[in-house]
């Protein structure tokens, strides 16, 4: 009777090698890494996404859906609205993202005329740009022609000849070019320009700082003090002396009315300034003051 047959032996297990890991470590090792790579993906797309989202709104704003489209410009009498434009450095089809409000208000506050100037931006295509100019109160001899100035004493223009119904400041040293500003006894005689009612300082011709006081000019001819003293009490009364103000009480009433001294400048107030004015040649007139 025959055996059946038998298996061979197992051959015996091989030890396991220094430093293997285990199956199981091994699966959670790659699924950790697989979580990691994961996460870097999910990273990696919300950037892109936001990347392509900076892309498409940059592309936008730099389309003719958000340019600049309308400059209104408003309370320009002596620049041009070209001259607004260059300075402030704004234009039709510039990106509404780009215009600086604040940069191009202070580039156009530095144009001789403008005092102030206020730009804004309007969605989605509009800039208004507002502006006050300067008003000029006096004209002042200049190296080469005659220099206008405001009450501030800046030169907002030179022209070749004065302009009508402002007075030539005389005895200043010669303005400067446009925003410059005018030395010497400039604030006196700016004080005494502005005071003068303007029927007044459409018939001045000039204010000058001299040594003497208030001084006269009709026609050309420069009155002497007692020609003035003599018309002054013609006209006011005996007392009056429109050469002698001083800072110190006057002795009369008709002297008090004829004028003050202020900041060093014998200054008549407008009533006697009209008076003087009207009582002088149609030809004009220059008042002198020390």
């Amino acid at each position: 009777m025959s055996t059946p047959p038998t298996a061979p032996p197992r051959p015996p297990e091989a030890p396991p090698k220094k430093g293997a890991i285990d199956p199981r470590f091994r699966e959670r090792r790659i699924e950790v890494r697989r979580t990691e790579g994961r996460r870097r993906l999910r990273v990696l797309l919300i950037l892109a996404g936001f990347f392509f989202a900076a892309l498409l709104a940059w592309g936008i704003s730099r389309s003719p859906l958000l340019d600049v489209d309308h400059v209104r410009i408003t309370g320009t009498v002596h620049t041009t609205p070209a001259d607004i434009r260059a300075a402030a450095r704004i234009h039709n089809g510039l990106a509404m993202l780009d215009v600086d409000s604040g940069a191009a208000a202070a580039r156009l506050r530095a144009i001789p005329w403008i005092l102030r100037a206020h730009v804004e931006r309007h969605w989605p295509a509009t800039v208004t740009i507002a502006v006050v100019e300067r008003v000029s109160v006096a004209a002042v001899p200049a190296k080469t022609g005659i220099g206008v100035v405001d009450r501030t004493g800046r030169v907002v223009a030179t022209q070749s000849a004065a302009p009508t119904g402002l007075p030539v400041l005389l005895g200043l040293p010669p303005a400067g070019p446009a925003s410059t500003r005018i030395g010497g006894r400039a604030a006196d005689l700016l004080a005494v320009a502005q005071a003068m009612p303007p029927q007044v300082a459409q018939r001045v011709a000039g204010i000058a700082a001299a040594d003497g006081s208030w001084t006269l000019v009709d026609a050309g001819l420069y009155f002497s003090a007692g020609r003035i003293r003599r018309w002054a009490e013609r006209n006011f009364g005996a007392g009056a002396r429109p050469r002698s103000i001083s800072a110190s009480p006057v002795s009369t009433p008709t002297a008090r009315r004829m004028g003050h001294r202020a900041n060093g400048v014998s200054c008549m107030n407008p009533s006697t300034l009209a008076a003087m004015s009207s009582a002088s040649s149609p030809s004009g007139c220059s008042l002198c003051v020390s």
